[in-house]
């Protein structure tokens, strides 16, 4: 009876860390890129830059020009780098994680 309530039962989300190259480490296993789906607000690549306003524009003559606009500033707190905890939730009946969030320690 207990074998059989835990195949119909969804996991728990589990913590894992990330590592180089985009793997994720969870206990013994480690996860590729190949293994996971992520959320569409967290990125792996710090290439693409993603801006956000800190105040309210004074004209929008240079809205999304960040080198003369002071109200934007780039935002860095969703990319994912070596280190970083993020939850995750296995698929049922699939072989594939769900990175759901950047998990850090309140400010």
């Amino acid at each position: 009876m207990r074998r059989a309530g835990r195949y119909y039962n969804a996991q728990p989300p589990q913590l894992g860390i990330m590592m180089d190259a985009g793997k994720i480490k969870i206990d013994t296993m480690t996860l590729d890129k190949n293994d996971y789906l992520i959320n569409c607000n967290l990125r792996l690549d710090n290439k693409k830059k993603i801006f956000i306003h800190n105040s309210k524009p004074q004209s929008a003559e240079y809205m999304t020009d960040s080198s003369h606009n002071a109200t934007l500033e780039e935002y860095k707190k969703n990319i994912l780098q070596e280190g970083d905890r993020v939850l995750l939730i296995k698929l049922n009946k699939h072989e594939k994680y769900v990175v759901i969030a950047k998990v850090v320690v309140p400010e």
